[in-house]
C-alpha cells in the first residue's frame, strides 16, 4: 500500500493478501492511497507497487504468528508439527529499515530480513530446551507425523490453519541486504531465546 502526502511517498507491506479486496474497499475514498497486490516470492506486480517510492523494504515474517508458535512450544504441546520458518530478531529488522532509509545504495531495491536458513519447529524446540532452562520444561522433544496433525486438527480448530503449511518450505535469503547494506543479523537462536524470555517476563507463559 502506497501513501503520498506532503511530497513524500511511503510503501507498506500488508501480510494478509487474502484481505486485499477488503483493504481496497477501505481505501476507496482516500485519494492519497493506492493499493497494489505483489507477492514476495514473485517479481510480478512489484514495478507498480514501488512506483514513486524512494525506499521500499519488505519483511517476510508475520510477527504475531512467530510469537504464537514459540508460545505454543513453551506452554507445552504433544509434539512438533512439520512446520518450517525463517527467523529474524525484530531489532535486526529495525536496523535494516534504518539502513534502507539512509543508504543511497538501497534506492529502488528490495531487501528480505531473515537470519540464516529455515528452521523446523523441532529445531526451535531444541534451541528452547537447550537455552531456556526450567522455563522450557514443557517444550516437546518429538516430531509429529503429518497424518496425526491432520487428525488432531479435526478436533482442535487452532491447528487447522497449520495443516496446509505442513512440509511447506519457502526459502529466502538476506544475502543482498548483507552485501549491499552491510546488514549483519544476530544468530537466529538468540532471536528465539529472546522471544521466549520476553514471553516469560510478561507472564504469557509460565
Amino acid at each position: 500500500m502506497t501513501s503520498t502526502a506532503g511530497g513524500q511517498s511511503a510503501s507498506a507491506a500488508i501480510p494478509i493478501i487474502c484481505r486485499i479486496t477488503w483493504i481496497r474497499d477501505q481505501c476507496e475514498h482516500e485519494s492519497r492511497l493506492a493499493v497494489v497486490a505483489a507477492d514476495l516470492e514473485r517479481d510480478e506486480g512489484w514495478p507498480e507497487a514501488v512506483a514513486g517510492c524512494d525506499y521500499v523494504i519488505h519483511v517476510g515474517s508475520d510477527l504475531s504468528s512467530s510469537i504464537e508458535q514459540v508460545t505454543r512450544l513453551t506452554n507445552g504441546m504433544p509434539g512438533c508439527p512439520r512446520l518450517f520458518f525463517g527467523v529474524v530478531d525484530v531489532r535486526d529488522v529495525a536496523d535494516l529499515h534504518l539502513r534502507a532509509m539512509t543508504d543511497p545504495a538501497a534506492k529502488g531495491e528490495r531487501f528480505i530480513a531473515v537470519s540464516g536458513g529455515l528452521m523446523s519447529m523441532l529445531d526451535i524446540a531444541t534451541v528452547l530446551r537447550a537455552r531456556l532452562g526450567d522455563a522450557a520444561r514443557k517444550v516437546p522433544t518429538r516430531q509429529l507425523p503429518n497424518w496425526l496433525v491432520r487428525l488432531i486438527s479435526r478436533f482442535d480448530p487452532t491447528l487447522r490453519p497449520l495443516v496446509p503449511l505442513l512440509d511447506n518450505t519457502r526459502h529466502a535469503t538476506s544475502a543482498k541486504a548483507e552485501r549491499v547494506l552491510g546488514w549483519k543479523p544476530r544468530p537466529r537462536e538468540d532471536a528465539i531465546v529472546a522471544t521466549a524470555e520476553s514471553l516469560v517476563k510478561f507472564g504469557i507463559v509460565t
